[in-house]
C-alpha cells in the first residue's frame, strides 16, 4: 500500500549505514528511510533536511520510497549530458589485450601445427560477431 507525496524531517541519519528516519510533517509515527531511497541526490542527507516522499507499508512498518532532498540542487540537464559525454569519452583499455588474445592463441596455434582453420576463422567471427 501507498499513499501520496508527504513530507517530514529527518530527525536521525546513520550515514555509515545508509539509513535514518523521518519525523512526518502530519505528526504521525516515524518513517524509516534507505539511502537507496533517495533518487537523484546530489549529496548524502543530513539531519533537519526536509525530505519529501511517498510512504509503503513493508511487512508492517512504514518506509520512505521515491524520496527527494527538498532544496538540495539536482544537476541540470546541460551537466547531465556532459558526465554522458565524459563517461562515453573514455577507452576501457584492457579491451585491447584481450580481445588480441584469441588471435595471438589462434596464431600460436597455427605455427606449432600448420593447420590454419582456427586462424582463419578468428576474423570472419569476429567480423560476425560485430554485425
Amino acid at each position: 500500500m501507498t499513499t501520496g507525496l508527504q513530507s517530514g524531517k529527518l530527525i536521525t541519519w546513520k550515514d555509515e549505514r545508509g539509513f535514518g528516519f523521518i519525523k512526518p510533517a502530519q505528526g504521525q509515527q516515524d518513517i524509516f528511510i534507505h539511502i537507496s531511497a533517495i533518487k537523484e541526490r546530489t549529496r548524502r542527507p543530513k539531519v533537519g533536511d526536509t525530505i519529501c516522499y511517498y510512504t509503503v507499508v513493508k511487512d508492517g512498518k512504514l518506509s520512505a520510497r521515491n524520496a527527494f532532498i527538498v532544496g538540495a540542487r539536482q544537476k541540470s540537464k546541460q551537466a547531465q549530458k556532459a558526465d554522458l559525454k565524459k563517461s562515453r569519452g573514455q577507452f576501457p583499455w584492457l579491451v585491447v589485450p584481450l580481445a588480441a588474445l584469441p588471435l595471438i592463441c589462434s596464431l600460436i596455434f597455427f605455427l606449432n601445427t600448420l593447420i590454419v582453420v582456427p586462424f582463419a576463422l578468428y576474423p570472419v567471427m569476429s567480423l560476425i560477431t560485430f554485425f
